[in-house]
């Protein structure tokens, strides 16, 4: 996973505070799926799973041929193979493997890999890749990182009636605005 950080060399600001707002979509939001449908859209593993390569399936919803590019990769955690091209209504699967899994088992990680399509935007997707001891949210409940970071309700919605929620994050416990 990917997380910000504020550092600043002003005297006069004792205590930054960093606001992240966000649209989550959900599984079957057609704002998702634009370019290429991903499933699944990241891997939860569980140390003592005992694989050695997880799949993510990808399939070509345009009507052109795409060129797929890796952008970003930790190599120290997570191998990628991501098929070079994928043509239209094609389905192709990426390889991941954890790289060194034994190194991690106390601890676990959480990393992401990302990458890029040819398509006129350049589209990119991170999929977000979970080692860890046990599942680390239930799914009827905020999700909540390790640094207090929560998800909550706007009460907003996208055009296909899916909920809009709001990342919180920052040191006062500053409220998420509605805009």
């Amino acid at each position: 996973m990917k997380s910000p950080r504020l550092y600043t060399s002003d005297p006069s600001v004792s205590e930054p505070l960093l606001k992240l707002k966000g649209e989550i979509l959900e599984q079957n939001d057609p704002l998702l799926n634009t370019v290429l449908n991903v499933d699944p859209f990241g891997l939860d593993i569980l140390i003592g799973d005992d694989k050695d390569e997880y799949t993510v399936r990808l399939k070509n919803v345009t009507s052109q041929k795409l060129d797929l590019r890796l952008v970003s990769n930790d190599p120290n955690y997570v191998s990628v193979n991501l098929p070079r091209e994928i043509k239209p209504g094609e389905i192709k699967n990426i390889i991941v493997k954890l790289v060194n899994k034994e190194a991690n088992e106390n601890s676990g990680f959480e990393k992401s890999f990302t990458f890029e399509a040819s398509d006129s935007a350049k589209t990119r997707f991170t999929i977000p890749v979970a080692y860890h001891q046990e599942a680390s949210h239930a799914s009827n409940q905020p999700m909540e990182s390790n640094l207090g970071t929560q998800l909550e309700p706007s009460g907003l919605q996208t055009k296909s009636g899916n909920t809009i929620n709001i990342i919180d994050a920052g040191n006062h416990g500053a409220d998420a605005a509605k805009q």
